[in-house]
């Protein structure tokens, strides 16, 4: 896998691939879905959430700059006088510069300070970014945006693991994600294919270990044991402690229930209108879906077998880190020694743990050592031995 930085470098395409992710991974799907229907779940894209903060500058810039533009005008902010109405001051004013031959202040002032108005509300209140809805029921994850239906059958489908760098803040957040690949054909019937990226934004607050793993994986094999039809945890009298019966199926895979609607609060701020797919898209999606598979213009995917270590990403995302192994565990390594002092210590200390004497004297001052030495308290020849090399090598501040 290599490292994706979005804008400050092309997206890779020799990311590490993967068709599926080990059963025994824990679930997280917290902040990545934004809604749930029957018999599938819409999954957010990061890059519109990642250009919120990016809208809220934008909206702002355009609503001053109407309200500036309007100052020309004289129309909406100015002062009227006490025995007119605002319409009657509006009729005047554009009047007076009908019979004058003034027209620069109406075209410029209220025109464009109307556009501008527009186009700054239209980001402040603008529907939701269309998500990824992925279809239980008919086996499909599709979308629509740039005008098109794009989808992917399922079981052709391909995954990145994806990390990026959000550049709209004047702080930098890291983001990681994983790309789906998704197709749709143009107006000669050429496929198209386009990397969608998925997951929550920012998710590198995330504890990976508290998770079991990266929360990438993770997600995606929800997703994963979702679309092979997995029921939600309630659902047939299932739950979590019987997360692979159900009534209707022994062998049905339960998973957790979907957190829908836990946006972060810029999100709240930005979108007040949900998203809005078309009636038709289901069915647009499945007559897509059909005309890939009759031409045979699906890519061939071979997924790469997944490592059973779910930190397995540690090693490119953070290769100053030791990686946990398996069970979330991290095993720090015993340096070398070299020192023979060192070696004699740790020698000596292995003979009283196997003897069950723990060090007691390993954080006491040079002076202590030598008192606990020359004590009448009954000693060992080991910790006689560990308490002299103590000595020989300068002792030990106390720490307690």
């Amino acid at each position: 896998m290599k490292q994706t930085h979005w804008l400050n470098s092309p997206f890779e395409k020799d990311i590490y691939q993967a068709s599926s992710i080990h059963s025994s991974f824990k679930y997280h799907i917290d902040y990545w879905l934004i809604g749930r229907g029957d018999g599938y779940v819409d999954a957010k894209r990061i890059i519109p959430i990642m250009f919120l903060a990016l809208f809220i500058v934008v909206a702002w810039f355009f609503l001053f700059v109407a309200k500036e533009a309007e100052i020309y005008s004289y129309l909406l902010t100015s002062k009227i006088f006490p025995d007119e109405t605002r319409v009657e001051s509006i009729i005047s004013r554009l009047t007076t510069y009908i019979e004058d031959g003034y027209y620069t202040p109406f075209f410029f002032g209220l025109f464009i300070s109307t556009i501008f108005s527009f186009l700054g509300l239209h980001y402040l209140f603008s529907p939701y970014p269309r998500p990824v809805r992925f279809n239980q029921k008919n086996g499909l994850v599709y979308t629509k945006f740039l005008g098109k239906v794009w989808v992917t059958d399922w079981d052709s489908a391909a995954i990145k693991m994806w990390r990026g760098t959000n550049y709209t803040f004047l702080i930098p957040f890291t983001h990681r994600g994983i790309a789906l690949r998704m197709h749709s054909l143009d107006k000669n019937g050429h496929i198209l294919t386009r990397w969608l990226l998925l997951a929550g934004a920012n998710n590198n607050r995330l504890d990976d270990i508290a998770l079991g793993g990266d929360p990438c994986l993770l997600y995606w094999n929800w997703l994963n044991t979702y679309m092979q039809g997995a029921v939600f945890e309630g659902a047939d009298g299932s739950n979590s402690n019987t997360s692979n019966t159900s009534n209707s199926n022994k062998n049905q895979k339960v998973i957790p229930n979907p957190k829908i609607g836990r946006l972060w609060p810029l999100e709240k701020i930005m979108r007040f209108r949900g998203y809005k797919f078309p009636k038709s898209i289901d069915q647009q999606a499945i007559a897509l879906n059909a005309k890939l598979k009759k031409q045979q213009l699906y890519p061939r995917f071979k997924g790469d077998p997944i490592p059973n270590n779910p930190f397995f990403t540690w090693q490119y995302h953070y290769p100053d880190r030791i990686m946990p192994n398996a069970q979330g565990k991290i095993i720090v390594p015993k340096p070398i020694l070299t020192d023979p002092a060192a070696q004699l210590e740790e020698e000596l200390e292995q003979k009283l743990q196997a003897q069950g004497i723990d060090n007691v004297y390993k954080h006491y001052h040079v002076k202590e050592l030598e008192s606990a030495l020359n004590s009448e308290t009954p000693k060992s020849a080991d910790e006689i031995a560990l308490i002299k090399n103590y000595i020989k090598m300068g002792g030990y501040k106390y720490h307690g």
